[in-house]
């Protein structure tokens, strides 16, 4: 799916709208989830306190200590993340997730950002999430502009998250005017390129053979 909304922004030669990919790259994205974030989604989501205790239980009280020259340190707590390569690790990231999928389903639904679809008259795709690379795909406006960042924004303020600027990029479709070009990357910090490489294993980067 990421590959086709790709190919579709890039292919786009409609003069009224720009379009763009833009990927946000999350800095070490299980080491910085908020706890309290956490724990606060799980409530708004209606699950049992007693499954939140659960939770709590088994995310907190993990304990570290770390190896140097040989010599074993104290064990010491941490105050926030999730361990990699716990089996409640993922599942607990993807319902945090689900605060900044929220964000933008409402924005889509209030009409501050409009997404893409792959054909006319398919449903309007504004986002895909998995783990630290998140990828946004939208019609542009200044409008748009605003309400992206400003969600993105808050999402890292609330959730503990940091942006990746250096591996977060920007693609535009080809009729995207130069203004809104300047304007999206001066909000969003990030730079543009042509290239993409590959999400979840799948090349984005694909071109028309031409005969």
């Amino acid at each position: 799916m990421a590959q086709e909304l790709t190919h579709t922004i890039r292919s786009s030669k409609n003069k009224k709208h720009g379009m763009a990919v833009i990927k946000i790259d999350m800095s070490k994205a299980f080491d910085r989830v908020s706890w309290v974030f956490l724990f606060n989604l799980l409530g708004n989501l209606n699950f049992p306190p007693h499954w939140i205790q659960l939770v709590k239980e088994c995310v907190t009280t993990v304990q570290y200590y770390v190896i140097v020259n040989g010599q074993t340190s104290d064990t010491f707590f941490p105050k926030c993340g999730l361990r990699q390569g716990d089996i409640l690790s993922p599942i607990l990231f993807a319902l945090y997730s689900e605060a900044l999928s929220s964000t933008f389903l409402h924005l889509q639904e209030i009409k501050d950002i409009k997404g893409v679809s792959i054909v006319k008259n398919d449903p309007l795709i504004s986002h895909l999430l998995f783990a630290d690379d998140n990828y946004f795909f939208i019609h542009l406006d200044n409008k748009t502009i605003c309400a992206l960042s400003s969600a993105i924004s808050t999402f890292c303020k609330d959730s503990g998250q940091i942006i990746n600027y250096h591996k977060s990029i920007i693609t535009f479709s080809p009729n995207t005017p130069a203004h809104i070009k300047i304007v999206s990357l001066s909000s969003l910090g990030i730079s543009s390129s042509d290239t993409f490489g590959s999400y979840l294993g799948v090349p984005l980067d694909i071109t028309t053979n031409r005969k």
